[in-house]
């Protein structure tokens, strides 16, 4: 049997309790065990090994209904955004242009920022991860973090903080799921 247990196993004596509980023993097995595993112990510790299974079988299923696909709801839409038609032809572009996508930043020619933030296709990636919400809105203030970054912290930023009405269109935008038109 290999040391292999099997609860619904008919068992005869003692002897062959302890031989079908300890298998890989077999017939070496310390004499002074056997009366451990007769065959009423044996049964007992059956029915014990089947009501703990079933016990954490019920957790597991109580566990996994309680589990769902929930899905996040959009973010609720800002007041403000009533007023704004956002999109990243229309008023993104120049933001991201002007305080992203210069030379020596997130031009795609090996700038200190990754990325090419030159167009649509190129920033598309960021966006569909939620990092470019992370620290454009959610880091804003991190001088370090936000973007775009102090020029304190990073000489060659050509702006430090984006306006107030900048982050309004930017939150729109990306509230709206950042349309290209």
């Amino acid at each position: 049997m290999s040391g292999v247990i099997f609860a619904n196993t008919a068992v005869k004596t003692d002897q062959q309790t302890f031989t079908c509980l300890f298998g890989l023993w077999g017939n070496s097995a310390p004499s002074y065990l056997w009366p451990l595993f007769s065959t009423n112990n044996y049964i007992q510790l059956s029915t014990m090994i089947s009501k703990t299974f079933y016990l954490y079988f019920a957790v597991l299923v109580a566990v996994a209904m309680a589990c769902t696909n929930d899905v996040l709801p959009p973010p609720e839409r800002p007041e403000f955004c009533n007023d704004i038609i956002a999109s990243y032809n229309t008023n993104v572009k120049p933001i991201i242009d002007e305080s992203c996508a210069y030379s020596g930043c997130h031009d795609g020619a090996g700038g200190t920022g990754p990325g090419n933030y030159k167009s649509y296709n190129g920033i598309l990636s960021i966006l569909d991860d939620g990092s470019f919400r992370n620290r454009v809105l959610e880091k804003e203030r991190d001088p370090l973090l936000g973007m775009p970054p102090d020029n304190s912290i990073y000489p060659e930023s050509q702006k430090d903080d984006l306006t107030e009405e900048e982050l309004q269109i930017i939150e729109c935008w990306l509230n709206e799921g950042y349309p290209k038109e």
